[in-house]
């Protein structure tokens, strides 16, 4: 609601901002007068060092509505302040109003009243100069029925006198019970020439006074920090940039209180450093967030405070311990971190061939996928929803867009993308392709299931690139193979994709009815000495240690995996998490697999499942109920109390065997 109101409110002030356009040629800088406003009763300014003996500043626009001495606090004057203000009253002309008071030597924005109440600076003309624009002024709330509200400033940019737009906006939190001294910093860098400033409160009424906006260059250097080293679980040393020419530095330590405005609680406040570093001992960094400022000195010259560089971590898991266990499985351990909820472990597969041969980077069946759907009546839900299928694969990192859950099968409703243009596809993980010179096959089995009589049923298998551009990481098409009218069977389909990299995924895309797919095989044909690395596993345990399973995929490889503590930060309703608080990752460690470990199913010990001339074998040694269904969920035979049984299939096709509680997959 806050979101929508504020959009409503950028609207109104745009239109509202063409007020000064209309008349006023933009006024220079530098030609309003630079001084201190007059203190009155109301407060007084901020302790020393005072501004001017932290920066030189050069004045763009002052005004201390000295001449608006009609009215007063608490009872501005009856007569309005609507459009251009008469200059009588202003240091600089061409201000101007809608719903503005005299009071007494400030003005009174009526918001109260109406709902677009602002006041506006003269256009101004500010220099491409790079450097921020400062804006301070002093606010106090101006309805008594409010606790608080926030006092805004808009800047206003009319260098297109017929195209304003808001080029910036700020706000802060302000209140009845007293004055306060309120700077924004506008550091966006400036392309237009020509701005003007508007000033209002965001709900309510607003008393205003003592604006100043200007640009303020450091005397000395303000130090940079660069974050922190050295974590442990009662400190941490505090860094920063050398200030060049600077005798000493002044650190502060604090913690932010909970209230609206964050206000700092000071463990240690300007404590010497004759270095670029200072090193906090004695405190509770395992549960606390902490802050610090830092301050340059020369001689008797102080640099303005730093801005504040946020501290919370965890230490990095210790004494990391790995056992290979003799029922597929390896167990890691490591030291219980202070402060730690539970911890992240990322896993990956990794392997350098030793010869040139073909080497499987992923292989998903989606047995794990137990649904009431079939082929022609899916489970799916009514929108095109992003589904993540970890529960359902081996390998983590597996997502979809418009699924449709089948019985063993993963499924995509074609539909949407056909009639409503939706992207509706399955992707892999992420992975290193690079290998190979970047060629890559993708095996699957197919299946289409027309939902309208005329649908051409198609798949497109795709790769693509990733990469981060503005921050954000997008993903360009590489190479694709397109398939239209495809069968309702289930029939086998290779696409080999080129162009790969240290960071692509592959693609099933579905373009009309519905697609089933199964039986993914991602592989590439390695030479002696490439490497690849494919996500394995991701695990969240709550205690020091994790097991994880050995699938065969594995078997011959290394496991390779990082790890790292988490805690998390609520909201104070316990609502949301605000914050995820982790320690740095650990090195990266890894432990051989031996490839000999397949051989225990093989021996005999555990069931199997196998096609040969179009019967199906079915090895179980403990005599454990045997069901077989088809694709569209139809049992197709059943068995009991034998360990070898052999069943005539009716048809070709994907079949689903389970045999007690393990489940298999088999084709004819």
């Amino acid at each position: 609601m806050l979101l929508m109101k504020k959009l409503l409110l950028t609207t109104i002030t745009l239109a509202a901002c063409m007020l000064p356009v209309a008349a006023q040629a933009p006024v220079p800088a530098n030609v309003h007068p630079s001084r201190t406003p007059i203190m009155r009763d109301r407060g007084s300014r901020i302790a020393t060092p005072s501004e001017s003996d932290l920066y030189d500043i050069t004045m763009i626009l002052s005004e201390n509505f000295d001449k608006f001495t009609k009215g007063s606090y608490g009872a501005p004057d009856t007569e309005v302040l609507d459009g251009f203000i008469n200059s009588d009253l202003t240091d600089a002309p061409l201000w101007s109003a809608n719903y503005v008071y005299q009071a007494g030597g400030a003005a009174y924005i009526d918001r109260n009243n109406e709902t677009n109440a602002n006041l506006c600076t003269p256009i101004l003309e500010i220099p491409q100069n790079g450097k921020p624009i400062t804006i301070t002024f002093r606010a106090r709330m101006g309805n008594p029925e409010y606790q608080f509200d926030w006092a805004e400033v808009y800047m206003i940019d009319v260098t297109d006198p017929n195209s304003p737009r808001t080029f910036y906006n700020d706000y802060a939190y302000y209140y009845n019970e007293e004055w306060r001294e309120y700077c924004f910093v506008f550091d966006k860098p400036r392309t237009g020439t020509d701005f003007f400033f508007q000033f209002a409160g965001y709900d309510t009424s607003m008393y205003l006074d003592d604006v100043e906006i200007k640009f303020r260059d450091p005397k000395l250097p303000v130090p940079v920090p660069t974050g922190f080293s050295d974590f442990t679980d009662d400190g941490f040393t505090a860094n920063w940039d050398a200030v060049e020419g600077a005798d000493s530095y002044l650190v502060s330590l604090f913690t932010l209180d909970t209230n609206r405005d964050k206000t700092r609680k000071y463990i240690l406040q300007d404590v010497p450093a004759a270095e670029c570093k200072y090193t906090f001992t004695g405190l509770e960094t395992p549960t606390t967030t902490y802050y610090y400022t830092v301050k340059a000195l020369k001689g008797d010259q102080q640099s303005p405070e730093s801005n504040q560089m946020k501290v919370h971590s965890l230490t990095i898991p210790q004494n990391i311990t790995t056992k290979v266990n003799d029922d597929n499985t390896v167990t890691i351990s490591w030291d219980a971190v202070t402060g730690a909820e539970y911890y992240e472990l990322t896993a990956m597969r990794t392997y350098e061939a030793q010869n040139d041969e073909t080497y499987i980077l992923s292989k998903e069946n989606f047995d794990k996928l137990v649904s009431p759907g079939t082929t022609t009546l899916p489970d799916y839900k009514y929108l095109p929803a992003k589904e993540e299928l970890d529960e359902w694969t081996d390998q983590p990192g597996w997502i979809a867009e418009g699924p449709a859950h089948i019985n063993g099968a993963y499924g995509l409703i074609g539909y949407y993308a056909q009639n409503y243009g939706d992207d509706i596809y399955l992707e892999s993980p992420i992975m290193d392709l690079s290998a190979a010179g970047g060629k890559v096959k993708l095996s699957a089995d197919l299946f289409a299931q027309p939902v309208d009589l005329y649908d051409d049923c198609g798949a497109r298998i795709e790769m693509y690139n990733y990469v981060f551009e503005d921050d954000k990481m997008k993903g360009k098409r590489a190479d694709f193979e397109e398939y239209s009218s495809l069968a309702d069977e289930w029939m086998r389909y290779s696409a080999e994709l080129e162009g790969g990299t240290p960071v692509s995924a592959l693609s099933v895309w579905a373009t009309a009815g519905y697609l089933y797919i199964d039986n993914i095989e991602i592989s590439q044909d390695l030479k002696a000495g490439d490497k690849v690395a494919v996500p394995y596993y991701n695990a969240k345990p709550g205690t020091n240690e994790v097991t994880l399973p050995i699938y065969d995929l594995l078997r011959g490889s290394k496991l390779s995996f990082r790890l790292c503590a988490v805690r998390e930060i609520w909201d104070s309703m316990h609502f949301s998490i605000n914050e995820y608080v982790k320690s740095p990752s650990t090195p990266e460690y890894s432990v051989s697999i031996d490839a000999a470990g397949i051989t225990d199913a093989e021996a005999g010990t555990q069931a199997k499942a196998f096609v040969t001339d179009g019967r199906l074998t079915v090895v179980n040694p403990a005599g454990a109920a045997v069901t077989v269904t088809d694709m569209t969920g139809r049992t197709v035979a059943t068995e009991t109390g034998s360990q070898l049984n052999v069943i005539d299939l009716p048809a070709k096709g994907v079949y689903v065997v389970r045999v007690g509680a393990d489940t298999f997959k088999v084709a004819r």
